[in-house]
């Protein structure tokens, strides 16, 4: 019987590691993921779940297939399921499992009795975990039902991918002093390690402007075998990362600019940028200080600031990137695309485009002047200093694309990963071609879009345009 069961669970791929899809299973309190490996024995099945946490609990037993109840050793009081109901395990005390094979293949149950403590005193928690198997193998839905709900608590897991990458969940705190400084340094991680591969996903809060990173995140799991380990501190992103980085770069919490020319840097020396708070830790994995700007650039204008940062780096960065590391200002900064600046080598700016701010238009004017033809700007504006319309128009003006926003998050990740195997791309344009004839003539044209001839708005083309208008 034993025997039989265990090769319905290989046949159907069940054994092995499965990670858990956040954004199609039940809401998790507290926990970052949750791992389940199922491993076989002769007669038995291991079972493993492993909620994620810079603390990760484990709840671990192995199941003799003929349906015995089995004891287990409860080691500590987390709860996994619902952190903050005041309910915990007694740690050192026993809980008992059985296994019970389902009607088909792919499908068991796994129940389990355990005494918990909550605000009322000890009582008994009755469980019972319903194990179904996708009918493709791709994925398995556990539904958990517990003696104090009525309804099941549902998680869907797939199966351990190919593909290991790590994500890292980010603070809601932008501001200079206090969120960024963490958050800047998981950028200019981020942009280092994927500059080879996608390694660093970063997931950003639900409010953030672009809210798709993790269901995003989903669809790498399910449709490109991608499977990731969560990175909870800066410690820990190191112990991983610290071999690929050649040093550590100090920005100045005073300055916002010190941070873009930080960015900069990082790109070119594959470091990462800190706070003075961090040179300890950074010093504990031997890494060198590749520069200092703290105290550089208090006092000075943004002109002055970008004017010496493209002077001392510019010949070195991209000529095909730069970003406008723009957005909300002041004491904020939300640099969500600065990774794939990073990644790119490209020179970071934060200069007002509007013509009245004559120092700064004027340096903006000519760093966008020496970009290759249809150099990619990416960022944005800064809200505090001009317009859309001025930062389009200037773009234009030297025949270069702008792509939005500064908060475009995880760029050097989804750029380096290929589209799903079943994809393929359709053209489902509508254009009729017509067969004219134009007399060659000259032209005065209007131009009113960014886009035609890459021109700026308002400004006109004079020329032979016959070669565009067909023969």
């Amino acid at each position: 019987m034993g025997n039989r069961l265990l090769a319905q669970l290989m046949a159907k791929n069940l054994t092995g590691n499965w990670s858990l899809v956040k954004d199609s299973s039940t809401f998790l309190s507290y926990f970052s993921g949750c791992e389940l490996n199922l491993n076989q024995d002769k007669d038995s099945l291991g079972v493993s779940w492993k909620w994620l946490s810079s603390s990760p609990h484990i709840d671990a037993y192995t199941l003799p297939l003929n349906g015995h109840e089995q004891t287990y050793l409860i080691k500590d009081r987390v709860w996994p399921y619902e952190n903050f109901m005041g309910i915990s395990y007694i740690p050192g005390s026993t809980g008992k499992a059985s296994f019970l094979s389902g009607a088909y293949a792919g499908h068991f149950e796994i129940r389990t009795r355990y005494e918990i403590r909550s605000s009322q005193g000890k009582s008994w928690m009755t469980c019972k975990d319903v194990y179904a198997l996708s009918a493709d193998g791709q994925s398995l839905t556990v539904n958990h039902f517990r003696s104090d709900r009525s309804a099941p608590v549902n998680y869907v897991f797939r199966k351990v991918g190919s593909k290991l990458a790590y994500v890292h969940q980010m603070k809601n705190n932008w501001n200079l002093k206090e969120g960024v400084p963490e958050n800047a340094f998981f950028v200019s991680l981020q942009g280092v390690v994927n500059s080879s591969a996608a390694k660093l996903y970063l997931e950003y809060p639900k409010d953030w402007e672009y809210k798709e990173t993790n269901s995003l995140q989903g669809f790498y799991e399910r449709r490109l075998d991608y499977h990731f380990l969560p990175i909870e501190t800066v410690k820990k992103a190191l112990d991983l990362f610290s071999a690929e980085l050649k040093g550590y770069i100090i920005w100045d919490e005073q300055s916002r600019a010190s941070l873009c020319v930080a960015f900069t840097l990082a790109g070119l020396e594959q470091a990462v940028v800190v706070t003075p708070d961090m040179i300890p830790l950074m010093e504990s994995y031997h890494l060198p200080l590749v520069k200092d700007f703290g105290g550089q650039f208090i006092g000075k204008s943004d002109e002055e600031i970008f004017r010496w940062a493209f002077h001392t780096y510019g010949d070195s960065c991209s000529k095909d990137f730069i970003v406008w590391m723009g957005g909300a200002d002041g004491d904020q900064i939300m640099p969500g695309i600065a990774d794939f600046g990073i990644a790119k080598h490209a020179f970071f700016a934060d200069l007002s485009t509007a013509p009245k701010d004559t120092q700064e238009y004027k340096l903006a004017d000519s760093l966008m002047g020496i970009m290759n033809r249809f150099a990619l700007v990416m960022g944005w504006h800064s809200y505090g200093k001009d317009l859309e319309r001025n930062y389009v128009t200037l773009a234009s003006k030297h025949g270069l694309r702008v792509e939005g926003l500064n908060t475009f998050p995880n760029l050097s990740f989804t750029s380096k990963t290929p589209p799903s195997a079943d994809f393929t791309f359709k053209n489902n344009h509508q254009v009729v071609k017509i067969n004219r004839m134009c007399q060659r003539r000259k032209f005065i044209l209007p131009v009113y879009k960014q886009m035609d001839l890459g021109l700026a708005p308002g400004t006109a083309h004079s020329g032979d345009l016959s070669h565009m208008l067909g023969k």
